[in-house]
């Protein structure tokens, strides 16, 4: 059976390697599903807030956020979650270069849509005081800020790692876990925008 020195220079059992792994995968995912259940929560509220304050939940000609920088925005973190999937498919195949150049664009397309969500989020024309849409709004918005500023963090150290050699094909246990992180973090703002086109706030 194939072994591994640790640090303390005893040998572990393969085994134990296969553990680790699997406990990292579920660990991520369960953190993942408790983000999703919280986020499903704050569109119930939003879904919810909508049927019962049809006629009058945002103030009278107050303006709407742009919306053209929001799909923007929501285009910026769909394609950091595909050029990630292309990245890990890449060293599955056994292409580091793969890997390195779409884990770095990855990173830097997250980068770029949480700077444009900070802005934007400083641009918007209400506050929390406008009525419930925009409490519901600015909530949902300012979450999904902390989501990317994770994935910032998760994607800096993935592409160092990735840069450093640290995968290979048979060696992506942590590129599976922060997968199923940076994927949710790209698909929450399309969840968003496709709920605000069928119950949109001004009608």
């Amino acid at each position: 059976m194939a072994t591994s020195i640790p640090a303390s220079g005893h040998a572990a059992p393969h085994g134990d390697s296969v553990d680790h792994d699997l406990k990292l995968r579920r660990g991520m995912l369960f953190y993942v599903l408790t983000d999703v259940i919280f986020v499903i929560f704050l569109l119930t509220t939003y879904v919810w807030l909508r049927a019962f304050h049809g006629d009058g939940w945002f103030p009278q000609g107050t303006k709407l956020p742009d919306q053209q920088t929001v799909y923007i925005l929501t285009g910026l973190c769909v394609l950091s979650g595909i050029f990630y999937f292309i990245g890990f498919m890449g060293i599955r195949n056994g292409s580091q270069a793969t890997l390195t150049i779409c884990m770095a664009v990855a990173t830097v397309l997250a980068i770029a849509a949480l700077s444009g969500q900070i802005r934007f989020m400083g641009h918007l024309p209400f506050t929390t005081g406008d009525g419930s849409y925009a409490s519901t709004y600015i909530m949902l918005s300012g979450y999904h800020i902390y989501h990317m500023l994770l994935g910032t963090f998760l994607g800096i150290g993935v592409t160092n790692r990735a840069l450093r050699g640290r995968y290979s094909s048979d060696r992506t246990s942590g590129l599976s876990a922060i997968g199923y992180y940076w994927y949710w973090m790209a698909l929450t703002p399309v969840l968003v925008t496709l709920m605000m086109l069928v119950l949109p706030p001004n009608s």
